[in-house]
């Protein structure tokens, strides 16, 4: 959150779009004059999640949205989940779109399945998923150089389009002295 609270001191206007409800709104106080819209506000969640994935794809038009789509500058996905949110806006309104992987989807959904046919459905369904992410964002953040090698090796995407921005620690409130005396407690 420091980014975004740093972009929101400067003058930045900065919403998060969240795939929660009214519960999302509790923690706007924290958040320093960033704004929460919660789709689940705006839209009946349904218990089929087929439905859901079907909405989804509906949120760029919907009235609620729409202006945010259209007056924000740059769009930004953190996660795979619902990435096809701000590329499909990012192509309808002109607007550029990071997309930031903190882990790799595709690469932990194969390590991870252990039933070969559902590992391969999986696989399948992450590769075409991150492959439409990799290919229609304008800049790809990786946070690690693993899951950059990763994804050069096995998308057809190129090197100057990927950064590696690697994930920070604000050491005003996490020093390594914290981490030392924690430990020491512990034991």
């Amino acid at each position: 959150l420091l980014l975004y609270k740093k972009m929101v001191e400067q003058g930045h206007k900065v919403t998060f779009l969240t795939f929660g409800g009214g519960e999302d709104l509790l923690y706007s106080d924290q958040l320093s004059g960033i704004n929460v819209m919660p789709i689940y506000c705006y839209y009946a969640k349904n218990k089929n999640k087929w439905i859901n994935l079907f909405n989804s794809f509906l949120i760029p038009f919907h009235h609620n949205f729409k202006t945010l789509f259209k007056t924000a500058d740059i769009y930004k996905t953190n996660q795979m989940s619902g990435s096809w949110i701000p590329l499909l806006a990012g192509k309808c309104f002109k607007k550029p779109v990071i997309v930031r992987c903190g882990f790799e989807m595709l690469r932990n959904l194969i390590r991870d399945e252990q039933n070969r046919l559902i590992r391969s459905i999986k696989a399948i369904f992450g590769y075409g998923l991150e492959l439409f992410a990799y290919a229609s964002s304008d800049r790809i953040v990786s946070s690690n150089v693993s899951d950059r090698g990763f994804i050069l090796k096995y998308f057809p995407i190129k090197k100057d389009k990927i950064r590696l921005i690697r994930n920070f620690i604000d050491t005003k409130l996490f020093s390594q002295q914290d981490m030392i005396h924690r430990e020491e407690h512990k034991r």
